[in-house]
């Protein structure tokens, strides 16, 4: 549900301004159940557990827990809603001290509010083998209860600024520089209570065993082997990014307007960047903040009517983007390291050409639209050890038009090229999605 209120000035004045409120409220429910079947409880369950125990010491007893179970069920319901209004502001001032050039100020007052209402349990049946010696003892039929029930908040309130300078010589024709302040919200990583279950119980499975008459005597000992607890909001929440934005550049129309080119330039300051990544058991992906990051590069745009039935156009972008303060531990160092999913190199190349039929003809005009495009090298993970490299679609259409319709036919992919779409990484693994192969299809549209 969202709402903006927004008042302007009236157009052709020297000071132009916009001032306005707006707001929304969201309502999200997220059902996530997580079923372990053999292997998962073998190698995430039963083999964590067992870990903590001591072995290889003849003079220590030896403990195991063993599954009781062949599918572990872990429902969970979660409500995250979301509360935001923002008050905004901006002033242009043309024809500040000459002809042409203008200062634009702004100002906007952001709250956020973020909610979670979690409920995620699971019983799990075990049996419990403690031999010292040549005396064993099993007990079996334990269960371990693991639930999570309850609700977090958060907010934040945020002051971005704008400031712009522009310099026209003309209406077709301008300089500009500008600095911002940007800012993506945070939230709730849901996917991570998979994981926090999965040490929940081993604590449980310990109280579970301290409490039986067979143990009892050895609940002193057992207390030793139980992990902390486990701090929710700490565990869940990812904060928001933000960054200030640095851009300078140019419009510029030449040839009677049949050449229009768009050059920038751009350097981004980037705080608690969000990055998306698999926990370190492989239980969900979560979205981590990892320190400051910073991007550096320039885009290229050229549009040209050779003709009036013939154009090309093209764009080139470059992205140097790299981490500046992102160190993970002692061992673990990724400054330097390029950021991942973001494309070091950009480009379009394409045109259009119309062939126009003669009056009283079945057809309008036949277009021709073709393009190629470019992306790469993309690294995957803050390592940098996974990546595609540059590489490129040739994709086609021919729109047959007669007044309000329009029938297409077009080619994707027509080079049936083979590129990684995406990548990621768990339990040490590597999956990759491919890109779409070659594809050709008809559509058809109608203007009312």
């Amino acid at each position: 549900l969202s709402e903006e209120i927004v008042l302007k000035s009236k157009p052709g004045r020297r000071w132009q301004w916009t001032t306005g409120v707006s707001g929304f409220y969201q309502w999200l429910n997220t059902e996530g159940p997580v079923t372990f079947h053999e292997d998962g409880i073998q190698n995430l369950i039963e083999d964590n557990i067992n870990s903590i125990f001591p072995s290889g010491n003849p003079k220590a007893p030896e403990m195991k827990v063993d599954i009781a179970s062949n599918q572990i069920h872990v429902p969970g319901i979660f409500d995250t809603p979301t509360l935001n209004s923002a008050v905004y502001h901006q002033s242009t001032i043309n024809d500040l001290l000459v002809e042409g050039l203008s200062l634009t100020v702004g100002i906007r007052l952001d709250y956020e509010k973020i909610k979670m209402n979690y409920n995620s349990s699971t019983n799990m049946p075990f049996n419990f083998l403690f031999k010292m010696g040549a005396m064993p003892i099993e007990v079996k039929d334990l269960k371990a209860l693991s639930t999570f029930e309850g609700g977090l908040s958060t907010d934040y309130l945020q002051v971005l600024p704008k400031f712009s300078l522009q310099y026209s010589w003309n209406k077709m024709n301008n300089v500009y520089a500008t600095i911002s302040k940007g800012y993506r919200s945070g939230g709730y990583n849901i996917q991570m209570f998979s994981e926090i279950i999965q040490g929940s119980l081993r604590n449980s499975m310990i109280d579970a065993v301290a409490n039986t008459e067979e143990f009892s005597k050895f609940a002193g000992m057992l207390e030793n082997f139980k992990k902390d607890g486990v701090n929710i909001k700490d565990a869940t929440l990812y904060k928001p990014e933000y960054s200030w934005n640095y851009e300078i550049g140019s419009h510029m129309t030449m040839f009677d307007g049949r050449l229009q080119a768009d050059v920038a330039a751009f350097y981004m300051d980037t705080h608690d960047q969000q990055i998306s990544r698999f926990a370190a058991s492989g239980l969900g992906r979560i979205t981590v903040n990892a320190g400051k990051s910073r991007s550096i590069g320039g885009e290229l745009a050229l549009k040209a009517q050779i003709t009036d039935v013939f154009s090309i156009n093209g764009n080139y972008g470059y992205t140097h983007a790299t981490f500046t303060d992102y160190v993970v531990s002692d061992e673990v160092n990724y400054n330097g390291n390029y950021v991942p999913f973001v494309p070091e190199h950009t480009f379009t190349v394409g045109g259009q050409y119309i062939f126009r039929m003669k009056s009283g003809s079945w057809l309008d005009n036949i277009m021709l639209n073709a393009n190629y495009k470019g992306a790469g090298r993309i690294y995957w993970t803050e390592q940098n050890n996974a990546y595609q490299n540059l590489y490129g679609t040739l994709n086609g259409r021919i729109s047959l038009n007669k007044g309000n319709g329009q029938i297409g036919i077009w080619i994707n992919n027509a080079l049936n090229t083979e590129y990684q779409a995406f990548y990621f990484e768990s339990m040490n693994r590597g999956f990759a999605q491919m890109g779409r192969p070659m594809q050709i299809g008809v559509d058809l549209r109608c203007r009312f």
